[in-house]
C-alpha cells in the first residue's frame, strides 16, 4: 500500500485545495482538509512500524536530535495564543517526518518505483497544465468560478486576462507546483540521447514552461529564472557537455516560452469581454513581473483596492457588460506594498520582547500576535508572507535552531543509506538539477509561508533526493 500511495502523490499534491472539505472556522483559523492532507495522514499511519525501525537503525544520538524541532513544537503549545492551530501543524510535520524518514528504506527495496514516480510527476503535470489552459478559456468564455475553480482574483477582470491557479488556492501555489516536473523536464533533456526522446522532451519543457509563465505567479517565476541561471553556470563549470550548447538551450526555450505566455495572454484578452486588447494586454503583463519597471503604455487610472495580501487581488464575478473595464491597468504595487507590511509587522511583533525573540510566539500563534501588535490587520486570521520570517516569529531562534539540526540530522541519516563504492552515470548532473530545484523552493518560501498548500516542497525535495541516493548501488 505505501508503494501505491508513493506513486499517486504527485497527483495527490496537484489537489492541494481542490476539492477541499470545510470543517468549520474558529476565531483564529479556518478548519479545512484537503487530499495532500489526507494523503499524508494515511501514509504516515501506515508507515509508523517502518518508521519505529529506522529510528532504531540511526541509533540514540542522531534520533535525539531528528526529535528536537516535533519536541519542540509541542512544548510551544504552552504558550500558544492559538493552542488549537500549535496542534494541528505540530501534526503534519510530525506526518512529515515519518513519512520522509521512510522513503530511502522503501526505495531501497523498490529501485522499479523511480521511473514510475517521475513518470507520475510528469503526467500529472502535463494534465493538471491542460486544465490551466483549459481554465482559462472557460474564463474568457464567460463560465463562472464556481466550475472554472479560478481564485477570486484569477479571472480576466482583474488584469483583462486570466491567470490560472490549476487546483491550487492561488496561482503561487500553482507555480510552486510546477517547479519540480520543470526541473524534471530539462534534466531529461539535457540528458536525453536519442533525437526522439530530445524531441518529446523539448516539446514537454516547452509547454510546462509556458503554463508556468502563463499562472502568472512572480515568485515562482523569479525562483525559476534565478535557479535557471545558477543551473546553467553550474553545468558550465562541471563541463559535463562536450560543448556549451547543451546547457545554453534553457535560454531560448525560456524566452520562447515567455513570448507564447504574452501571446496566449493577449489573445484571451481579445476574446474578453473587456476593453483591452493584444498588445495593451502584453504591455500590462511586462509591467506586472518587472514590478513596474517595464513600461509600454501610458498607465490607465483604475481603482485598485487598499489590501491585496496575495498576488491576486479579490474581483466580483463576471458579468455580461461587453466593454468592462479591467481593475488593474498593470503592476499592483498594493499586493507588494502589503505583502512587505505583513512581514515588517511580523519582525516587529517578534522583537518586542526577549521571549519572543528567543521561543517565538508559539506555533501557529502568528495570527493573533500580530493583529495584537497590529490591530488596523482587522483580523487575527492574516499569516506571514514569508516562511522564514513565520518560523522566526512563531518558534524563536531556539526553534530555528532545532529545526535546522533536525533537517541536518534527516540528510545524514538519507546519506548513509548511500554505498560510495560506485557512482551510476549521470549522478552528479542529478545532484545538480535537483540542488538547482532545492534552491527554487527555498526562493518560493520568501513570498508565502504556510503547510497545508505547500507539502510538495517538504515531500518531493526528500523523496528525489533519496531516489537519487539512496540507491547508488
Amino acid at each position: 500500500m505505501q508503494i501505491n500511495l508513493l506513486l499517486i502523490l504527485p497527483f495527490i499534491l496537484f489537489f492541494s485545495y481542490h476539492p477541499v472539505i470545510p470543517l468549520g472556522s474558529t476565531e483564529n483559523m479556518n478548519l479545512e482538509l484537503s487530499l495532500p492532507l489526507i494523503w499524508l495522514a494515511l501514509y504516515a499511519v501506515i508507515s509508523l512500524p517502518q518508521f519505529f525501525s529506522f529510528l532504531k537503525h540511526l541509533g540514540f544520538k542522531k534520533s535525539s536530535l531528528l526529535a528536537l524541532f516535533p519536541l519542540y513544537l509541542l512544548l510551544s503549545l504552552f504558550w500558544s495564543s492559538n493552542p488549537l492551530r500549535t496542534i494541528l501543524t505540530a501534526g503534519i510535520i510530525i506526518c512529515l517526518i515519518i513519512s520522509v524518514c521512510t522513503f530511502p528504506e522503501l526505495i531501497k527495496k523498490h529501485p522499479e518505483i523511480k521511473s514510475k514516480l517521475a513518470s507520475s510527476l510528469l503526467l500529472s503535470a502535463v494534465l493538471v497544465s491542460i486544465f490551466c489552459w483549459a481554465q482559462c478559456l472557460m474564463d474568457v468564455a464567460g463560465i463562472g468560478r464556481s466550475a472554472t475553480l479560478l481564485c477570486e482574483g484569477c479571472t480576466y477582470q482583474s488584469f483583462g486576462f486570466p491567470h490560472p491557479n490549476g487546483f491550487a488556492i492561488e496561482p503561487q501555489f500553482m507555480g510552486s507546483l510546477l517547479l519540480a516536473p520543470i526541473a524534471l523536464s530539462f534534466y531529461l533533456l539535457f540528458v536525453a540521447d536519442t533525437k526522439a526522446k530530445k524531441r518529446r522532451y523539448l516539446l514537454l519543457t516547452f509547454f510546462l514552461t509556458t503554463t508556468l509563465f502563463l499562472v502568472f505567479s512572480r515568485g515562482a517565476i523569479y525562483s525559476f529564472l534565478v535557479v535557471t541561471i545558477v543551473a546553467i553556470a553550474g553545468l558550465i563549470i562541471k563541463k559535463s557537455s562536450s560543448s556549451l550548447v547543451k546547457p545554453l538551450l534553457a535560454i531560448p526555450i525560456i524566452l520562447l516560452s515567455l513570448i507564447a505566455a504574452l501571446f496566449a495572454q493577449g489573445i484571451f484578452a481579445e476574446l474578453s469581454p473587456t476593453s483591452e486588447h493584444f498588445s495593451t494586454a502584453i504591455a500590462k503583463s511586462i509591467h506586472q513581473l518587472s514590478l513596474g519597471k517595464l513600461a509600454f503604455r501610458s498607465p490607465v487610472a483604475t481603482q485598485e483596492p487598499a489590501n491585496a495580501s496575495s498576488e491576486n487581488t479579490a474581483s466580483p464575478e463576471p458579468t455580461d457588460s461587453s466593454d468592462q473595464t479591467p481593475h488593474f491597468s498593470g503592476y499592483v504595487a498594493e499586493s507588494t506594498d502589503y505583502r512587505l507590511s505583513l512581514n515588517e509587522i511580523a519582525i516587529k511583533t517578534w522583537s518586542k520582547n526577549p521571549k519572543n525573540i528567543l521561543l517565538g510566539v508559539g506555533l501557529g500563534a502568528a495570527g493573533p500576535a500580530m493583529y495584537q501588535t497590529e490591530p488596523s490587520l482587522g483580523s487575527p486570521k492574516e499569516i506571514v508572507q514569508n516562511e522564514y520570517i513565520s518560523i522566526l516569529l512563531e518558534l524563536g531562534l531556539f526553534g530555528m535552531i532545532f529545526c535546522f539540526l533536525s533537517i541536518f540530522a534527516l540528510f545524514i541519516s538519507i546519506k548513509n543509506f548511500s554505498l560510495r563504492s560506485q557512482t551510476p552515470k549521470n549522478y552528479r548532473t542529478k545532484l545538480l538539477f535537483l540542488g538547482c530545484l532545492t534552491l527554487a523552493f527555498l526562493l518560493s518560501l520568501n513570498f508565502f509561508s504556510g503547510l497545508p498548500n505547500a507539502l510538495h516542497i517538504y515531500l518531493l525535495i526528500p523523496l528525489g533526493l533519496v531516489a537519487i541516493i539512496a540507491t547508488k548501488h
